[in-house]
């Protein structure tokens, strides 16, 4: 699978002191999309609502501003698991087809309203 452009020589260059490189932020939001995909899947299969109002706003507010840096929690860190930008864009892009697929076929528990 392609890297868009970015050749794999710059993909692991850190920008900067505390910066993530291209692969870590793609490795990050391959491994976020993974354990939020799991985390509703668990819900969903043991009865828990699957949205908390509460929680919902809570994300917004914090990660609306983008002008203050928030620590990632721990599970979703880099941490090397892709060899290559390619790699981790090609998992990223496996969770998401199965994040899309649930969400294709998600029938009244998905939808509080029904």
């Amino acid at each position: 699978m392609p890297s868009r452009g970015l050749p794999e020589s710059l993909a692991a260059t850190r920008p900067g002191t505390g910066r993530w490189s291209a692969i870590e932020c793609v490795e990050h939001i391959a491994v976020a999309e993974d354990f939020l995909l799991t985390q509703i899947t668990r819900a969903e299969r043991s009865g828990v609502p699957l949205v908390s109002q509460r929680r919902e706003a809570a994300i917004l507010a914090r990660g609306a501003d983008r002008n203050k840096r928030l620590m990632s929690p721990e599970v979703a860190r880099p941490a090397g698991r892709f060899p290559t930008l390619a790699d981790a864009l090609a998992g990223f892009l496996t969770t998401r087809e199965q994040t899309v697929r649930f969400v294709e076929t998600c029938d009244e528990i998905c939808d509080p309203s029904r």
